[in-house]
């Protein structure tokens, strides 16, 4: 299962990127996210770890996280696993910004893979959590109202 969402934003990728890539920005457009525990040392790049404190579902989940690509500042690709996902299950979360005359166009897109009997739980999981859809689309709206000037990164 595959859910997208998009947005487009007043401010050039280099602007949006630290809401992407910095806990501590991470945390006040994503309502749900609890917390961010690094494990790789050092600025996030490509096979850089994290721990991350996510609510879905009923109540708190455990991710570990690991960065699979990122190039700065256009694409991110994070591989998620752990929380209330089967065993052999994991979430993958993928940024893509691409310049516009306007500013940017950011695509984001979470797909959920997994191949035991548990995966319809999880899968069940994720769609509560992104229906209705405007959730999605408040995060992505207080993002956009945060690179464009309400905190500056």
């Amino acid at each position: 299962m595959i859910l997208r969402g998009r947005i487009e934003l007043s401010v050039p990728p280099e602007a949006v990127w630290p809401f992407l890539t910095d806990p501590r920005l991470i945390v006040l457009w994503n309502e749900r996210m609890r917390t961010i525990i690094p494990v790789s040392p050092g600025k996030w790049a490509a096979n850089s770890r994290f721990r991350m404190r996510y609510e879905i579902g009923a109540g708190p989940n455990n991710f570990l996280c690991e960065i699979l690509e990122y190039e700065k500042p256009v694409r991110m690709v994070i591989h998620l696993k752990g929380g209330a996902l089967p065993a052999h299950g994991y979430l993958q979360e993928v940024f893509e910004l691409r310049g516009s005359k306007d500013g940017t166009l950011m695509k984001h897109e979470i797909a959920i893979y997994g191949n035991n009997r548990n995966f319809l739980y999880g899968t069940a999981l994720l769609v509560s959590h992104h229906l209705p859809r405007s959730r999605g689309k408040m995060c992505l709206r207080k993002l956009k109202e945060l690179a464009e000037g309400g905190v500056p990164p």
